[in-house]
Order: structure tokens, then sequence, then C-alpha cells
């Protein structure tokens, strides 16, 4: 029920849902925010006859409202939404919507079905509903290690070096204790990003408008002597600033997550990535091996690097016959045998939608 069969694709995870993600043009910012702070998610704007006029997520609450001090209470959604976004129709699979997201650079899609707004997907959404059975973890964990194995060399070199960038102080709580990794299947091959780091005793509009300038939707906040003292994410700003009336300028440490949990640069990649999907985590702080919080993990990047592999080997495929990519086919063949019919009819339809078949 993975990728294959009715349930695989956007309508099957929109019948699912118990909550409504659609606002209005004319709502105040307010009342939008407290509903994405109850789902925890952005929104689908939609006007009096259901048609789809745009969409307003997390990052622009805190990039377009709380970093430019505008009042949630007398701002419309009108005003801070991106208009007339690209839609997609609830019979796109989990696969299509991952490599649409993927290939337009979206982090959400908009579902509607005869010009009616259904609702909003994001990457999440899908990774979550293709985790619905037991084995999910299982095929996702082949998934990313199917990945891995194809990276090359050249990759190594790009991997993360930003140890002077953070203060060599700043330690943190041990790593999730994972499995001996292999050679190259560490954190660090996933690239994990530059983070944004302040002090936990920043105002809350001082750490807004860095996530603002930094396009990016967390931050790693630090204690007087350097060590990590929690995360904040747009969601928290969206959750325990917009929807609630709160002062941006209190201090951020009132709505950050203190002692987050941490893998290090040397821990097993495809085991951080699991557990952050079972925990729902979308942002991951990494230490390096004396401890240091040098990066973070985003779970949907790591996503959309592990698709643009397979259709880079995909694309080496089709130039130079189909020698290249004969070894993942194999590799993913073997793997799906050894997984169960269910496991297997995932691997298989992956195999399909990213090599075009398993010839």
């Amino acid at each position: 029920s993975m990728f294959g069969g009715s349930s695989s694709n956007l309508n099957g995870l929109l019948s699912k849902r118990s909550f409504n993600d659609i606002v209005t043009p004319d709502m105040t910012v307010f009342d939008a925010a407290k509903l994405m702070a109850k789902i925890r998610k952005g929104v689908v704007v939609a006007d009096g006859t259901g048609a789809l006029v745009g969409i307003f997520t997390l990052k622009d609450m805190n990039n377009r409202v709380i970093s430019k001090e505008l009042p949630p209470e007398s701002t419309t959604v009108s005003e801070v939404m991106t208009p007339n976004p690209e839609s997609v129709s609830s019979e796109l699979t989990f696969l299509e919507a991952l490599h649409m997201m993927f290939d337009k650079k979206y982090n959400n899609l908009p579902v509607v079905d005869d010009g009616s707004v259904r609702g909003l997907v994001d990457a999440l959404d899908v990774v979550n509903a293709t985790m619905g059975d037991e084995n999910g973890s299982d095929g996702w964990k082949t998934f990313w290690e199917q990945a891995m194995d194809m990276d090359d060399a050249a990759s190594e070199s790009g991997s993360l070096r930003t140890k002077g960038s953070v203060p060599r102080s700043m330690r943190s709580q041990p790593s999730i204790k994972a499995k001996k990794p292999n050679k190259n299947t560490t954190v660090a091959k996933l690239r994990p990003s530059k983070p944004v780091v302040m002090s936990g005793s920043s105002a809350i509009l001082d750490v807004s408008k860095a996530m603002a300038t930094n396009r990016t939707d967390s931050a790693l906040l630090t204690n007087r002597n350097g060590t990590l003292a929690g995360i904040v994410t747009s969601t928290d700003i969206t959750r325990k600033v917009a929807a609630v009336g709160k002062s941006s300028s209190d201090a951020i440490s009132s709505i950050m997550t203190p002692n987050p949990k941490c893998v290090s640069m040397d821990d097993d990649a495809t085991e951080a990535l699991i557990m952050m999907m079972d925990n729902h985590f979308r942002h991951l702080p990494v230490l390096d091996s004396e401890g240091n919080t040098v990066a973070v993990l985003d779970i949907a990047k790591c996503m959309y690097d592990a698709i643009s592999k397979i259709e880079k080997m995909e694309e080496m495929g089709k130039s130079v016959g189909s020698s290249v990519d004969t070894s993942a086919l194999d590799a993913m063949n073997k793997a799906a045998k050894g997984l169960g019919s269910q496991q297997s009819k995932i691997m298989m339809a992956m195999m399909e939608s990213m090599f075009g078949g398993s010839s």
C-alpha cells in the first residue's frame, strides 16, 4: 500500500486527514496562525468558490510576517501569501509528487480536483504516509542505503567543512548511539547544512530575521558558555509567537526546544534518517567528533539529494546505454527480494519510477 495500490496517491493521503487546512484570503494572519499551530503545517488559500488563490507556509509566517514585524491581527493572508501557485491532481502518486517537488524545488503542493481545493501536501506528509505499515521504515532504509551506494568519491570532497565557523566550545548532548557505520555512509556524507547559530538570550525578532536572511527554517541556540541550548524552527515561530500574540522582543529561549536530540558526523547516515522519520523530526543538529555543533540535517533536503542522485544515475544510464546503472538496479532487485511481498512491491515501484523499469 505504500507505493502501489489506490491508497498510494495523494487522494489516499488527503482522505485520511482529520483536519482542514484551507483558509480564505481575507482571514487575518492571526486566525490562520492558530489553525497552522494546531495542524503544525502551512495552509492553502481558496476563494469563496473553492478555487485556489495561494499558499501560506510556516516559513512564510516567519519570513514575511514575524521578521518584518507585521501585526498578525491586522494583516490579511492575501497580503503575505504566495499567489497563484502551481497545483496538482489528487491522482498523483507519492513518487510522482516527490519527483515534482524535487524538480521544481517546491516544498508544498496544493491539491486541486475539478477546480476545487482539497488541501496542501508537503514532502514530509508523503514520507510519513509511506511509513504507514509496520515495514515502512524498512522500505525507506533500503531506499536511503541504495541512494548512498550510488554516491561517488567526488561528492565526498563536497562535504561540509565549517569547523571554524561555529564556536569551538559549542558542545552538546551525546549523540544517538547508532551502529558502527560503514566506511562511507556516515552523516557527513549527507552534506548537512551550515546552521544559523545564535545566543539563547537573543530576542525572538533577531533570530527570526537571521532565519529569513539565511532562507532557512531553523536556528540553533547556544548557552553563555557556547554549548548547545536548543533549536527553534518556523513551526515554533508560528505556534508560540504568531498564534498567541507573543512579543517578538522576548528571548528566543522562551520558545525554543531545549536540549534537542543530536547526531554526530560519524554516526550512520541511514540510522540518523530513520530516527528522524520515526520521530517526525524535520531538523537534527549535527556534532563533530569533539562535540561541537557544526551543522543541521534537514530530512526534506536529504530526500531531494537522494532523488537527485537517482536521477543522475538514470541520465548516465541513458547516455551510455544501460551498463552504468545495472549495479544499482541489481542491488535494489536483491534488496527487494529479501523484503517480503509488500516491501518488494515498494522497491519495484521505486525502481520503475526512478529507472523507468527494472530491466
